[in-house]
């Protein structure tokens, strides 16, 4: 009996080592189906990416391979996924769809209006196809195209949701965004709301500042989608705005507990911890994360305390990890630990582990912020120098070294050279408001308050619902004694104060599907 098991295994193993590429993908492909067939979408996608291994031309496998990548939460693959389907079979109705709602979601209006034109030659009365040319028209702000486009979409499906979404967007470009939610309200039954809705509902309720309704929307999304990260710090930003800070902090650390190792997350936490929250953590919080919190976990926490001069708890966050030799990302808790230990007035100890860790890594940001500091507190200038401009050239978009550099030019004496490290610094981040203050704040003090008005007028327009910038124009108008400009700055913060609109970051992709930010 054993003598048998062994030959018939050896026999299957023959089998499988004999069988041809074809052979293998079709396998894979059966295994693929039945587990997404079972809810096992990961599992399912990794073994339709083996048949495609076996054989990339089938156009069939590549189909599911994007339908899984959409389940996984990978878009840009799944767009790649499609875009192979058209290489095999150029007139495949759901790979021309999916190409154009992906397209524009990236933002290339172009591809997306052409494939959605693709679909329309082969099936005239394809609505998905029409809603995207109407998506496509109101991106251009071509609100007659948009509501033609809705209009045909009714008339061919009366209660479509889509068209009755699509129609309610082309009345919000217009500002008429309480007809627009009254017309996906009386068009599409609660019941019956999916995405689309909900999150169209979600933006209008933005604009007009009813915070109820907006996060009664945002937690139905959530209901949908319990796994959207993005989602959830949307959700914090604006608890966070209308004074729920209980529910605010709650939810930001349920999704720093549920992605810890996620870097971009628990960045994007810290960040809202650090302009919204002086206590976001509880000491039990800091004392757990400091026990059991992963290595990103903690640098995030840190680099929140630091940035709220706490950094006798960053250190104490930091303080194992700190100790362990290593590079990578040792070496970065390591220059956070230095800079704790700079901002408790350690700044030898500060030192010497910025000077060990650049001896490996000379790029290492905040190891030569830390030690451009300490260079500057000590008149060495040209050595404090040296490093802010490493930070500056290396990393941009660091508003700590774009100030530094500049505080660095003043103590040599050089403001020409202050004044336009400023310039540059507020052209190339419009929307950093530390540099935007900096710069007002030096502006005044040399005696040149129009310049100071006009940068923090410029924050507000490329930051319109920012209340702390409109709170910086205040105040600059206020110190340079322009009734007028106080009087713009109050109107603009009532306004900003009212509503929950996010002011999205130049480059910055489209989000939620779709129907995304109006």
């Amino acid at each position: 009996m054993r003598f048998s098991s062994l030959y018939v295994g050896a026999l299957l193993v023959l089998a499988s080592a004999c069988s041809s590429p074809q052979e293998k993908a079709e396998q894979e492909a059966a295994s693929a189906n039945a587990l997404a067939a079972a809810g096992n979408f990961e599992a399912a996608r990794q073994a339709i990416l083996k048949a495609v291994a076996a054989r990339d031309d089938q156009p069939e496998q590549w189909l599911l391979l994007g339908r899984m990548d959409l389940e996984t939460g990978r878009p840009a693959d799944a767009l790649l996924a499609y875009s192979r389907v058209l290489e095999l079979d150029a007139t495949n109705i759901e790979a021309l769809q999916l190409v154009a709602e992906l397209s524009f979601q990236f933002g290339d209006m172009r591809e997306a209006s052409s494939a959605a034109d693709r679909v329309l030659a082969l099936d005239p009365n394809a609505t998905r196809a029409i809603l995207v040319k109407g998506l496509v028209a109101l991106s251009r702000k071509d609100v007659p195209g948009a509501t033609a486009a809705a209009e045909s979409i009714l008339k061919l499906k009366p209660q479509d949701e889509f068209g009755t979404v699509l129609k309610a967007r082309a009345l919000a470009v217009r500002k008429d965004y309480q007809g627009a939610v009254n017309f996906i309200e009386q068009g599409v039954p609660e019941g019956q709301r999916t995405e689309a809705s909900l999150a169209t509902l979600s933006e209008l309720y933005r604009v007009l500042g009813d915070k109820d309704q907006l996060v009664e929307n945002i937690d139905k999304l959530l209901a949908r989608r319990p796994k959207d990260a993005d989602l959830k710090l949307d959700l914090a930003e604006i608890l966070y705005k209308s004074g729920n800070t209980d529910r605010a902090r709650s939810t930001l650390y349920s999704l720093l507990v549920a992605q810890p190792d996620n870097i971009e997350i628990v960045q994007k936490i810290s960040d809202l911890w650090s302009e919204n929250d002086a206590a976001a953590l509880s000491p039990a919080q800091l004392k757990t994360i400091a026990a059991q919190g992963s290595r990103t976990t903690r640098l995030g926490v840190a680099r929140y305390l630091i940035a709220r001069s706490q950094p006798n708890l960053a250190a104490q966050i930091l303080g194992s990890e700190a100790d362990q030799d290593g590079r990578g990302s040792s070496a970065d808790a390591k220059a956070l630990y230095a800079t704790a230990l700079y901002k408790q007035g350690n700044a030898a100890a500060a030192r010497l582990i910025a000077d060990e860790i650049l001896a490996d890594d000379k790029n290492n940001i905040d190891a030569l912020l830390v030690r451009s500091r300490i260079s500057l507190q000590q008149r060495d200038l040209n050595a404090a120098l040296n490093d802010a401009q490493i930070v500056v050239r290396d990393f941009p978009m660091s508003e700590q070294g774009r100030i530094l550099l500049a505080e660095i030019y003043l103590a040599r004496k050089d403001p020409q050279r202050a004044k336009q490290t400023y310039e540059e610094a507020v052209s190339e981040n419009p929307q950093s408001i530390a540099i935007s203050r900096a710069y007002t704040q030096y502006l005044l003090k040399t005696g040149n308050a129009a310049r100071a008005i006009d940068v923090a007028r410029t924050f507000t327009r490329k930051s319109p619902s920012s209340v702390p910038g409109w709170d910086l124009l205040a105040n600059v108008c206020k110190q340079a004694a322009n009734s007028g400009c106080i009087a713009q700055a109050q109107a603009g913060r009532d306004r900003a104060a009212a509503v929950y609109t996010v002011d999205d970051r130049p480059g910055s992709l489209r989000s939620r599907g779709l129907f995304g930010r109006l």
